[in-house]
């Protein structure tokens, strides 16, 4: 067999290969919890495995973590951008956010992203590359946790939000390998309350993967109605409004969990009263909580972010309606790690 990347496999594909060479299936356990609970990425230091094992192991597998290539820190607020090389030299972004009292990854599950919405520029600068695998978007969780104790900078990292470059729900057997690794037991053992899952909209196995593994989910959403939507995200050709809120209303009803609303402020587009009256009708029966974002500038988008007074308005409005709403002043906008601005720069002179 072609070797493959140990840190990609579940725990029940690892149980398949044991049961393939003859192991008993506590075998697998075992590894697992060297690999991801352990963070032990030397196959001879398995301890507990025998030796026959083990060199069968190596023969088949492999372990490989991408590298960090830059690290930079946002002067304005303290957060840190990696870049990252993936396993075939092409190069991802990661952001460390240092709120108080915790300690917040933003990972990115692609290479670029194939949705191009009209204000970020990932999918629009980048474009599509590839998707990720599962020890790329795990490996992003243990270097940034590394850096941060090599560099005591903190202990560990707290929270994970799946918001950078790419949509989770594009890469979806990575994104369960990977949400496997971070809530088992034998594994990261965060906490599902700890780990958001962000999508645009796209529809398909939604209600699953969440009421699966029932992590936090926050939407996209950022326009009021399909026209609007369509024009700025074109993910809402293939799955509209109408597609798009029932799905949240059957999760909702299954997990009684509150969904956060991503919602990006351009000045006279999408920010003013009306927009909000719209907002408050198409979510009505829905529990949510807003989270306003002032758009970050980028060159392919003709447009302003929002006035301070125009983004107070509007959240003094959907506050007044009973919506809890916060302002999120996006991390590292000076060293393009802010919301929309993954475009894999680094600070390093060639």
């Amino acid at each position: 067999m072609e070797q493959r990347n140990l840190l990609d496999l579940s725990l029940d594909q690892l149980k398949e290969y044991m049961k393939s060479i003859e192991q008993p299936e506590y075998r697998a356990q075992q590894v697992y919890s060297w690999l991801f609970k352990h963070q032990v990425f030397n196959i001879d230091a398995m301890s507990n495995l025998s030796v026959t094992l083990r060199q069968q192991l190596q023969q088949d597998f492999f372990i490989k973590l991408p590298e960090i290539v830059d690290v930079v820190k946002s002067q304005a607020d303290g957060s840190y951008k990696f870049l990252l090389k993936a396993n075939d030299c092409r190069l991802i972004e990661a952001l460390l956010m240092l709120p108080k009292n915790r300690v917040t990854i933003c990972v990115s599950c692609m290479v670029g992203c194939p949705l191009k919405c009209k204000f970020c520029a990932t999918g629009n600068e980048i474009g599509f590359i590839r998707k990720l695998t599962p020890s790329e978007i795990i490996g992003q969780v243990i270097l940034c946790n590394n850096y941060l104790k090599d560099h005591g900078i903190a202990e560990k990292i707290t929270n994970m939000v799946f918001m950078g470059m790419g949509e989770p729900l594009l890469n979806l057997e990575a994104i369960k390998i990977t949400l496997e690794a971070l809530l088992s037991p034998d594994g990261f053992n965060y906490s599902r309350k700890r780990i958001t899952l962000s999508t645009a909209g796209v529809v398909d196995n939604l209600v699953d993967l969440l009421t699966t593994y029932r992590v936090k989910l926050a939407v996209s959403l950022h326009f009021p109605n399909d026209e609007l939507r369509s024009q700025y995200m074109p993910i809402n050709r293939k799955y509209p409004l109408s597609v798009l809120i029932p799905a949240l209303k059957e999760l909702q009803s299954k997990t009684g969990e509150e969904i956060l609303i991503e919602y990006i402020m351009l000045q006279g587009i999408n920010d003013q009263i009306e927009h909000a009256k719209e907002l408050i009708k198409l979510l009505h029966g829905l529990k949510v909580k807003f989270n306003l974002i002032p758009y970050n500038p980028i060159p392919s988008l003709d447009a302003q972010p929002s006035t301070e007074d125009s983004i107070n308005k509007f959240a003094t409005y959907l506050i007044q309606h009973g919506i809890m709403t916060t302002v999120r002043r996006s991390s590292a906008t000076d060293v393009a790690g802010g919301c929309g601005q993954f475009v894999l720069k680094s600070s390093k002179k060639s």
